[in-house]
């Protein structure tokens, strides 16, 4: 997605994108303005659907089989949870780590297979709708591309 932050524009910056229709010498932006309103524009962009899959660590520090440890991270041990978050942050799907041998159950890999796995539940809840998925090095694969 376009980030209209600092952008510049007839040798002017721009911190926010609203500025581009203010109407003071320093900020307005004809060519914007005049192409679309400022909220059509708003619009347009909050019906994006971008999702981005991780991973996240829930903090636990009692004795469990499931509780996960790895170093460098800043919470270092606790459960895994593989996780599919709306462009806004917000957790609308997650699935607990199991163990590669337990979640390889495809030939593209453990990433893979997660971002497969929430690609698949994107597709059910919303059928005829469009996405765009966003992941690290970690989920990605030449077969997954």
């Amino acid at each position: 997605m376009y980030n209209f932050r600092d952008v510049e524009c007839f040798g002017k910056q721009l911190p926010r994108r609203r500025m581009f229709w203010e109407r003071e010498k320093d900020a307005h932006n004809s060519l914007v303005s005049d192409a679309i309103t400022r909220d059509k524009f708003e619009y347009i962009l909050s019906n994006f659907q971008d999702h981005s899959v991780d991973e996240a660590m829930v903090p636990y520090y009692g004795r469990h089989g499931c509780k996960q440890y790895i170093h460098g991270k800043p919470i270092r041990y606790g459960y895994k949870l593989w996780t599919g978050t709306t462009r806004l942050g917000y957790v609308i799907w997650f699935d607990p780590y199991q163990g590669a041998s337990i979640e390889k159950t495809s030939d593209f890999g453990v990433g893979a297979t997660v971002v497969l796995n929430y690609a698949n539940v994107l597709q059910e809840r919303w059928p005829n709708t469009a996405f765009h998925l966003y992941f690290d090095n970690y989920f990605t694969s030449v077969p997954l591309l």
